[in-house]
């Protein structure tokens, strides 16, 4: 019986970093040695290294079958359960360990998903369900989904003497951008806009600026 290092943790060497290995040699032996020679085979025995994986050096005395023969077997097997006992306790412990420290990650890794589901959720809730749907009443562009508001203005007559036409602010209400009146909800349309520049907000004779969902009963300037 050797005793073998394993270079990770395993279930196979119950998490104590080595296991118990049995591996089987052919030894070549000189004509004519001697009863009671003992052999050395360089680099057959136990591991002595955890890092370098160097391995002692084993040795195997002759003996013919009976008392001796036998002697040496109870020794080894004496020898094998000297070591079942030294290293129970540290195969017990090392594998009660691995588990805690298993456990331990799982329920760190299951803290940690809790967290990040209820900060996604409050960031969601906060960022997103808080904000208003399409065609909803609004005050600014923070306050919609789509993060625009959109001012909904009625036109005046023409000034005298002049093309320039004032507008009446009748409300603001959450759209966003579109192509036909089938990108918007049900009670809005594709409309035309134009946007307010420099501060002025009055219509212009020059062509609108973008599509954005406006209400049906409704216009933009």
């Amino acid at each position: 019986m050797l005793c073998v290092r394993t270079t990770k943790r395993c279930a196979l060497c119950h998490d104590v970093g080595w296991r118990v290995a049995a591996q089987t040699f052919r030894v070549r032996v000189p004509h004519a040695t001697p009863l009671g020679t003992k052999l050395r085979l360089p680099g057959k025995g136990d591991e002595t290294s955890e890092t370098t994986r160097e391995r002692a050096d084993l040795l195997v005395e002759l003996a013919a079958p009976g008392e001796r023969a036998e002697e040496l077997r109870s020794a080894q097997v004496a020898e094998e359960a000297a070591l079942d006992a030294r290293f129970a306790k540290e195969r017990k412990a090392a594998s009660v360990r691995g588990r805690h420290e298993r456990r331990a990650v799982r329920v760190s890794a299951l803290i940690l998903i809790t967290a990040v589901v209820l900060l996604a959720g409050a960031w969601f809730k906060e960022g997103y369900l808080d904000k208003r749907a399409l065609g909803a009443s609004c005050g600014g562009n923070r306050d919609c989904r789509s993060g625009e508001c959109l001012a909904i203005a009625c036109a005046g007559s023409a000034l005298p003497g002049s093309t320039l036409r004032p507008q009446t602010i009748e409300a603001h209400v959450c759209t966003h951008a579109c192509q036909t009146d089938a990108g918007c909800p049900a009670a809005m349309e594709c409309s035309s806009v134009h946007d307010t520049f420099s501060g002025f907000p009055f219509a212009t004779n020059r062509p609108p600026d973008r599509l954005a969902c406006a209400p049906r009963t409704s216009r933009t300037p």
